[in-house]
């Protein structure tokens, strides 16, 4: 999160600098926060090498390991689904529920897409990620409006 937040500080001011808006303070607050940055990717790169899951943890996935704990889902359901041509994370969500569930892939989501990729082949950037959505659905306008009108009339 901390990466995240200073990368987003360096860009908005880089985005200042390159319009012209930019002082003394802008480039000493630029410079702090490529520092901040570099100290917080180190820490997350320590935590990551730390608790990497162990070397060889892939071969003991057989078809009745647990993938997703929300609908249920066992390896063997996505190596099907990879086998019938299934070859990014998206599509094995598509085809198999996996990360549908009330987590919406924030568990099982990383698991996924490395076991997609290892079945598959393919690099890890191009099975992409299992994206997490909002567990929400459009409405359309009018449901909006009415809603409102009837809080209008509830207030009189």
């Amino acid at each position: 999160m901390r990466c995240a937040r200073e990368e987003g500080r360096i860009a908005g001011l880089s985005a200042a600098r390159s319009l012209g808006h930019w002082s003394r303070a802008g480039g000493w607050r630029l410079r702090r926060a490529r520092r901040l940055r570099r100290r917080a990717q180190a820490f997350a790169d320590f935590v990551n090498a730390s608790f990497a899951p162990p070397a060889g943890l892939a071969e003991m996935i057989t078809d009745d390991t647990l993938l997703c704990r929300c609908e249920d889902l066992r390896a063997g359901e996505v190596r099907a689904a990879v086998a019938a041509g299934a070859r990014s994370a998206s599509a094995v969500k598509m085809w198999t529920r996996c990360g549908m569930g009330p987590c919406q892939g924030r568990i099982c989501g990383w698991s996924l897409a490395r076991y997609v990729a290892r079945l598959s082949g393919q690099p890890l950037a191009e099975i992409g990620d299992n994206e997490p959505r909002i567990p929400i659905k459009p409405l359309p306008l009018g449901a909006i409006v009415a809603e409102e009108e009837t809080v209008v009339e509830a207030a009189e």
